[in-house]
């Protein structure tokens, strides 16, 4: 039925809202940073790995948020305002705390007596079920969103109470080994980036020159053009507008992009981004996995800049792949995080980026750099990319897992 297929004939179907006690949206009191009197609360952030993770939690003062938005244990966390790509998702929440369902956020309460609260958490997560939500999700330029009254009327399933739990512990056991795989590639690709970034600093900043220079005597920036959201275009005929959203570490994504519909092309010009050009993502400018920096490539145009996005070229004393290398550096990062400004979000001015010193070498020895790194670095992404496609296949078969036990494609009970 739907994207349910066939079930098994003693199972139940029916819509979600017939499995919960409650489906609200959590509180809508303003985060702040963490300070005495404070009371930790939800934010998209805090269940984007699937589970609860109390690292990446807001806080509200006690006087801004009702008792009854606090969670209990099997309370689900549901994303029912997100991109189209991420809507859907959710995490259950285990821990014995106080914390508080946040903005953006749904609490969903199961109906314990009926549906045991790691079953339904485990359909949520299904991969039919997330088509279903984005499916049905009203969608808007920068965001999609689905009502409580249409995620209730969702159909779903409803086995046996005794089937469910067989099924949780399943699915909890079999993920979890699945998960242990990814963690240790997922610990390998992060021993290969530190070698990288080991080579990098013994040969860019650990021989050579002495002297040091502002790296603003070296480059060219841009900092991106404030477009107005109301003058974003569905059309895809538009040229892409390339935020900070786009810009990861070392590649640009596309995956979420707004175009522009060129109604004031002359205003804007010198904001069109080129072959070769770099780009650094100037809000949160370094996260886990490195810097944001990336080279723009030819499948990237036409596109422009735009604000919270510096565009960097390269003047004629500085190569290009050095320079990439002296942004991607880790000394980069520790002056990076000992400038940022801002507290929710971090932030780094063009002065701030223009401001870091290095040290001189030649545009022949820089080239030379550039080279011997750029082999190095090859073989190690070699390395990476195939540990990324080993995780890309284990979250495939726990997707893949979780969808067929809990439509009954496959009888857990024995295994269990």
């Amino acid at each position: 039925m739907g994207w349910l297929g066939e079930v098994p004939r003693h199972w139940a179907i029916l819509g979600l809202g017939k499995l919960v006690t409650l489906m609200r949206n959590g509180s809508s009191a303003a985060q702040i940073d963490e300070i005495d009197g404070a009371l930790p609360v939800t934010r998209i952030e805090t269940i984007s790995s699937g589970k609860i993770d109390l690292a990446q939690v807001g806080y509200v003062m006690k006087s801004q948020i009702a008792r009854r938005y606090r969670l209990e244990w099997g309370d689900i966390q549901f994303s029912n305002i997100n991109s189209l790509r991420v809507i859907g998702n959710c995490a259950m929440f285990e821990a014995d705390i106080d914390l508080y369902a946040g903005m953006n956020l749904l609490q969903i309460r199961p109906d314990k007596e009926t549906v045991a609260p790691q079953f339904l958490c485990y359909l949520l997560k299904s991969s039919g079920f997330r088509r279903l939500v984005e499916a049905s999700a009203k969608p808007a330029i920068n965001q999609a969103s689905i009502p409580t009254s249409t995620l209730k009327m969702l159909r779903v399933v409803r086995p046996p109470l005794n089937e469910q739990c067989a099924i949780a512990s399943f699915l909890d056991r079999e993920v979890a080994k699945i998960d242990a795989l990814v963690h240790k590639q997922e610990l390998l690709i992060t021993l290969l980036e530190e070698k990288r970034q080991a080579v990098i600093s013994h040969l860019v900043f650990g021989t050579g020159a002495s002297n040091t220079a502002k790296l603003g005597h070296y480059i060219d920036l841009l900092a991106g053009y404030a477009f107005s959201s109301d003058e974003f275009s569905p059309d895809y005929s538009g040229l892409k507008l390339l935020r900070g959203v786009n810009v990861g570490v070392g590649e640009v994504r596309w995956d979420d992009v707004v175009f522009w519909n060129q109604s004031e092309m002359d205003t804007v010009k010198r904001f069109a981004l080129e072959v070769g050009d770099i780009v650094f993502g100037m809000d949160r400018p370094w996260i886990s996995s490195g810097a944001r920096v990336a080279t723009i490539v030819a499948s990237d145009l036409p596109a422009m800049l735009v604000q919270r996005v510096a565009r960097i070229r390269a003047l004629d004393e500085m190569d290009s792949g050095y320079l990439r290398l002296l942004l991607g550096s880790r000394e980069y990062r520790t002056y990076v995080e000992a400038d940022l400004t801002g507290v929710s979000v971090p932030h780094i001015s063009p002065d701030q980026i223009k401001g870091f010193r290095f040290p001189v070498k030649t545009l022949a020895e820089q080239k030379a750099v550039s080279r011997t790194i750029g082999e190095e670095e090859r073989l190690t992404q070699m390395s990476i990319d195939f540990s990324r496609r080993a995780i890309d296949l284990a979250k495939e078969r726990r997707t893949a897992l979780i969808s067929a036990a809990v439509t009954g494609k496959i009888d857990v009970r024995e295994a269990v």
